[in-house]
């Protein structure tokens, strides 16, 4: 899988998610990349407990339940339809900045 290239897209909406959905069911690697405003929602919905104070840093690794929490953020919804297949598949979900969610398939047996 490593060789494999990485699917590369722009958050455009529902079309974004089935593009993402169509690699995740080939087994490939998806990066989105969020528009910038999305940034303090996404923070503050996966940190809630953070002062306002504290910086604002994104780099949360998780797996589909990642992704149900960041798919609460207005304008991100139809990113919960991709929370089953991710599941389905144990691929691995990370919410990096400046706000890029990465779904990786799981590593291969060692």
């Amino acid at each position: 899988m490593d060789d494999m290239p990485v699917v590369k897209l722009v958050w455009h909406g529902t079309e974004t998610a089935h593009a993402a959905a169509q690699a995740i069911a080939g087994g490939r690697q998806v990066k989105i990349t969020l528009p910038a405003n999305f940034h303090h929602a996404l923070f503050v919905r996966v940190h809630p407990a953070q002062s306002a104070a504290s910086m604002e840093i994104l780099d949360v690794s998780g797996g589909a339940e990642l992704l149900r929490t960041v798919a609460l953020v207005a304008g991100l919804e139809a990113l919960d339809r991709l929370a089953a297949p991710l599941e389905r598949a144990a691929y691995r979900v990370h919410l990096a900045d400046p706000a890029v969610l990465t779904f990786a398939p799981p590593l291969p047996p060692t």
